[in-house]
């Protein structure tokens, strides 16, 4: 409480706290104020910092380091201040009565950069995940900018390569160990849900962000008004399939009874493995030689992650004939 009459003065340093309100999950990235290290980012978008008392608010010129594959990139902070906010008197009352300037702002500046999300599943496994050169130390779900880094990039833990992120997907999960998940769309009310997805890609790119990660979605919801049908997406562990991979039962069931032997194991290896592309062309073709649609849209799935897979695609409907899936394409 201060004393009537008595007016504080600026101390001899200043300490800021400053609230990013759309740091879209941005936890352990750089701040920086011209071009020095102030510190990180916390879970809620702050930073506290302290800097001489003649750096006042207008004068902070802040900037966050943003994680692409390619390495940081720099985008300013922009500072909501009042009219007076480089006022000795408000700096005084402030850090008198609160002992922090506090300032809220935004990063306008990243509106329209292309980002995804990354979710991690640590489980016992604390190292940093690498993707190309972003760093993600701690974090269970960040945000990753693509920068001018290409479509694609390593990831690694350790020393180890465990998977390929690709800027394309909406999100891509991240397993540090070696683990099945399960990927599901529940239905509620009227709605019919597909079949489960289970696969043990440690890094599999995802077209949707699912709204439960790691955790299971509840078994019941609250009901719109008028809402007759409602669907959500449950990401969790699962167990893994027992037996040998389904890529190696598909070949021996190809080898001795075609497609129709085929089918079941070749639909579990293309949900096991997105980057089984010689078991999605098959899986295609076989689908195709039923019913057309069917198997243009595996081939597209297929080709969301792997653009570039489309040729073999086309060839290898051409050759079983199927020139209208060729053409779909």
């Amino acid at each position: 409480m201060l004393a009537l009459g008595c007016r504080p003065s600026v101390p001899a340093e200043i300490r800021y706290r400053v609230v990013v309100s759309d740091s879209p999950q941005l936890a352990g990235a750089t701040v920086t104020r011209q071009g020095t290290s102030v510190g990180t980012l916390s879970a809620a978008g702050a930073i506290e910092f302290t800097t001489p008392s003649s750096v006042r608010p207008s004068a902070l010129a802040l900037a966050v380091a943003l994680p692409t594959p390619c390495g940081p990139r720099s985008a300013p902070i922009a500072l909501q201040r009042t009219p007076d906010a480089d006022s000795d008197r408000r700096i005084a009352e402030l850090m008198a009565t609160e002992r922090v300037v506090l300032l809220r702002a935004s990063l306008s500046s990243i509106a329209g950069l292309a980002s995804s999300l990354v979710l991690l599943d640590r489980g016992a496994d604390a190292r940093p995940v690498r993707i190309g050169e972003a760093v993600i130390a701690g974090a269970t779900r960040a945000t990753l900018f693509h920068g001018d880094c290409g479509a694609s990039a390593p990831v690694r833990v350790g020393d180890e390569v465990i998977g390929t992120w690709r800027s394309a997907s909406a999100a891509t999960l991240v397993s540090l160990e070696p683990v099945c998940h399960r990927l599901s769309s529940l239905g509620y009310g009227d709605a019919v849900a597909g079949p489960p997805v289970v696969f043990r890609q440690r890094v599999r790119a995802l077209s949707e962000v699912p709204e439960y990660v790691l955790t299971p979605a509840p078994a019941s919801v609250r009901a719109r008004r008028h809402e007759g049908a409602r669907y959500v997406r449950e990401l969790v562990r699962a167990p893994c399939p027992e037996g040998p991979p389904a890529s190696e039962v598909a070949a021996r069931a190809m080898a001795n009874g075609g497609c129709l032997a085929a089918m079941p194991a070749l639909r579990r290896a293309v949900n096991d493995d997105q980057d089984d592309i010689a078991s999605a062309v098959q899986f295609a073709v076989c689908a195709a030689r039923n019913v057309e649609r069917e198997g243009v849209e595996i081939a597209q799935r297929a080709l969301a992650v792997h653009p570039e897979a489309r040729e073999r695609f086309v060839q290898a409907f051409r050759d079983a004939g199927l020139a209208g899936a060729a053409a779909g394409l």
